[in-house]
């Protein structure tokens, strides 16, 4: 849901003429560095077998979660 209510914030930015604006890069930046910080937190609390699905070792995962927010 909060996926949805960013993009069409920026949506709306964009149709104002901002698309390239520093705000609007500034806003993409922003929720991509707060899907990976979100995504990398989730990685430390799968069982084994959740990580085994999607072809992990706890090792890999947390090495992963680790890793800064601004990294790709």
């Amino acid at each position: 849901m909060a996926q949805i209510v960013q993009t069409a914030g920026m949506a709306a930015l964009s149709k104002r003429g901002a698309k390239s604006s520093f705000l609007t890069v500034a806003l993409r930046a922003v929720s991509v560095w707060s899907d990976r910080r979100r995504t990398r937190t989730a990685l430390t609390t799968l069982t084994e077998a959740q990580l085994r699905d999607i072809g992990l070792e706890r090792e890999a995962a947390l090495e992963e979660a680790q890793r800064p927010f601004w990294q790709p």
